[in-house]
């Protein structure tokens, strides 16, 4: 069974969305932070109105400063379409990743931020069916030059003890986390 996730709430084992929330706590030499998270289980049918509700019970009980909402392209009839005030799109070198999350950003809305080539191996940086690099292949298709966050093997094993478990690691000890850092200082900056 193990801990109740989002997908519990939706298949209405669980009355309060919030019970399917984690905190997580680090300190750094800049101070303290946590971050409340959750995520699905298992594939579960999340409807607009599900969405809208959990948003609206997460900023209410919360108050977050940033929700932040990671999910796949998905349909023409996603539940987010209109929800959200800022996309990143964020796609691996893949032709077939690349052009579905760009058709999937004309449906959702809401201001494009910079593009993210995630898990990019310099060794192999030239897409075969575009003949040139995979960043001006994500430049071309999004309209602006990606943020490069470099595939790290160090990082995959932190994700398969748990996600969120990759804020353990120090910059100096990975190249993703540090590319990571950089485009969080990124959103900062342009987010106020």
């Amino acid at each position: 069974m193990g801990s109740p996730s989002l997908s519990d709430y939706i298949a209405g084992r669980l009355a309060e969305p919030l019970r399917a929330f984690y905190i997580r706590r680090w300190s750094t030499e800049r101070g303290a932070f946590q971050i409340v998270f959750s995520y699905l289980s298992q594939d579960s049918p999340l409807s607009r109105r599900l969405l809208e509700q959990i948003s609206s019970v997460v900023e209410s009980r919360l108050r977050p400063k940033v929700m932040v909402i990671d999910m796949p392209p998905l349909s023409s009839e996603t539940p987010v379409a209109g929800l959200v005030d800022f996309l990143v799109p964020v796609v691996t070198p893949d032709i077939t990743a690349i052009e579905t999350t760009r058709r999937y950003l004309d449906i959702v809305g809401g201001s494009r931020l910079r593009p993210v080539l995630n898990m990019y191996i310099p060794g192999y940086h030239v897409s075969v069916m575009h003949s040139m690099p995979w960043e001006k292949v994500v430049e071309d298709a999004f309209g602006e030059q990606p943020h490069v966050i470099p595939y790290d093997k160090l990082i995959q094993a932190a994700r398969q003890a748990l996600e969120v478990e990759v804020l353990k690691l120090r910059p100096a000890e990975s190249p993703a986390v540090k590319a990571i850092i950089d485009y969080a200082k990124y959103l900062a900056a342009r987010l106020g």
